[in-house]
């Protein structure tokens, strides 16, 4: 009780009666019954809360244990469900506050503001103490008083982790971190305008600006070049049709007695569509083999598109080159191995 604040107005003085009389009759403690229910009463006021815990016994009430404990000032000053929070030093959010925790309308409640009101009221969330509003893209941020921007703001652009960035950056930081208020891209912006070393270092220069050179992603076979060729010095000339990838210089190639528009579309069905998935490109010469309405069905079937160029490429011709080469050299090992030259087995 002697740690109690004097009374100072009517309310301070009933406040103050009602403390001393809650421990005028301090009650008798009793051992509990575990047996029985417990009952649990609690009271408060502006400075203090008190709680007893008792068992009713022939319908009186027994106590068993009773505290309480006198508010700092910290707890003093912390909204209460069911009261109003004051005029003084208010956030702007105090009348969305009011409504949700104690159903206090704001002033001018009525017409168009009272139906705005209840429709921009349904996005936000009371939870003592703080107010959460559900921002667009679905996550929930904590809405913050006039008093607490400037050091969040300090904290997202001008400590030594933040970077100093540019107005968006730093409205992107505030919202990752889950705060949110109306006027964040004003403030941020002003903020910045203040930044002392911001305003010193100044905008880079055209001189100092590094290129900006962005990274072609592309897949495996995104883009293939495909041609006809044979395989020379051999009594059996197989023709071997040849799909190069312009990324990786892959090359697939199968041989095959003719170069018709049939072995075009079987290198496509049997090796590259099952292993590379369908490309987005086809080079190819102006061949009768490549150019035709069964090759062209296909292409067509799976969006992929077909483009025809000069017969030389350079890059085209020198893999292919390598490619010929080394079929070359097999055939050979293997005419070798069966010690006769003829149609392989």
């Amino acid at each position: 009780m002697t740690n109690l604040q004097p009374p100072k107005t009517v309310k301070d003085i009933r406040s103050f009666l009602g403390h001393a009389g809650f421990y005028r009759s301090a009650p008798v403690v009793q051992p509990p019954n575990w047996e029985l229910p417990f009952e649990i009463m609690c009271d408060a006021s502006d400075y203090a809360v008190g709680a007893v815990l008792g068992q009713r016994k022939d319908k009186k009430l027994h106590v068993i244990y009773y505290a309480s404990r006198t508010l700092d000032e910290a707890q003093c000053n912390h909204h209460r469900p069911g009261t109003k929070i004051s005029s003084s030093n208010t956030p702007w959010f105090r009348h969305i506050a009011n409504f949700l925790a104690a159903e206090y309308p704001p002033p001018n409640f009525f017409g168009y503001r009272k139906k705005k009101f209840l429709r921009d009221v349904r996005r936000y969330y009371w939870d003592e103490p703080y107010l959460y509003k559900k921002c667009s893209d679905g996550m929930f941020r904590r809405c913050i008083p006039e008093e607490e921007v400037e050091g969040i703001l300090f904290a997202c652009h001008s400590s030594s982790y933040a970077g100093h960035f540019a107005t968006y950056k730093t409205v992107s930081k505030v919202l990752q971190a889950g705060f949110w208020w109306p006027t964040m891209f004003k403030d941020a912006h002003a903020f910045i305008s203040r930044c002392d070393a911001c305003q010193r270092m100044g905008n880079i220069s055209k001189r100092n600006e590094m290129p900006q050179n962005f990274i072609l992603e592309v897949e495996v076979f995104d883009v293939g070049a495909l041609t006809f060729g044979t395989l020379p010095n051999l009594f059996w000339r197989p023709i071997h049709s040849s799909a190069v990838d312009y990324v990786s210089k892959w090359v697939e190639a199968i041989a095959s007695p003719t170069n018709d528009a049939q072995v075009v579309i079987k290198m496509f069905k049997s090796i590259i569509f099952p292993r590379f998935g369908v490309p987005r490109i086809v080079i190819s010469d102006g061949g009768s083999h490549f150019i035709n309405r069964i090759f062209a069905n296909l292409l067509k079937k799976h969006g992929v598109t077909h483009k025809v160029a000069s017969p030389y490429h350079p890059k085209l011709v020198d893999k292919l080159r390598s490619q010929t080469e080394n079929s070359r050299a097999y055939f050979r090992r293997q005419q070798a191995r069966q010690g006769r030259i003829g149609v392989p087995n």
